[in-house]
């Protein structure tokens, strides 16, 4: 499974099944079979699949984590203050991250703030310090250079080529 950017009137086609609850493992295959014709089209009419994929948490604790982290991406959240607002040991907490998403919180953050990145370079018309401070970095060559590990490619270069990724 591949994270593809998409055209425009593909997205409009994605919006009208916005009866779709996201389910990709469908029990009822007719009923989401638009969502399945989109998930086999994006790898033929996308030139390059993005680098990234997050898991979606089932524990219902991490859900509200997870939907907590994605509100609040503009704010630099830290291990400590979000195990104190959801009344957990950070011990637990990492357990819960590594149990149910197989990776850390700072994996699981970083990998987050990089996907809401690459979809403000992508859909808005903002600078690349005015996306670093959407997603929470104060400082444009540590996003920088997070982006280009994460992603492997500039943030500036990114942008620069996106129109060869639609």
């Amino acid at each position: 499974m591949g994270i593809y950017p998409v055209n425009d009137l593909l997205i409009e086609l994605i919006m009208f099944t916005n009866r779709w609850n996201g389910n990709i493992f469908p029990v009822e295959e007719p009923k989401y079979s638009l969502a399945t014709a989109f998930k086999l089209i994006l790898p033929e009419l996308s030139l390059h699949e993005l680098p990234l994929a997050l898991p979606y948490p089932s524990h219902p604790k991490l859900k509200d984590i997870v939907t907590y982290l994605e509100e609040n991406i503009e704010e630099n959240v830290s291990f400590k203050k979000l195990a104190s607002l959801f009344n957990i040991s950070e011990r637990t907490l990492a357990r819960l991250f590594q149990k149910e998403l197989n990776m850390s919180f700072i994996q699981y953050y970083t990998i987050l703030r990089m996907l809401t990145a690459l979809k403000l370079l992508l859909d808005e018309k903002l600078s690349v310090n005015e996306v670093a401070l959407k997603v929470g970095y104060n400082s444009l060559p540590t996003f920088s250079n997070t982006f280009n590990k994460v992603v492997g490619i500039r943030p500036s270069e990114y942008v620069k080529q996106k129109e060869l990724l639609i």
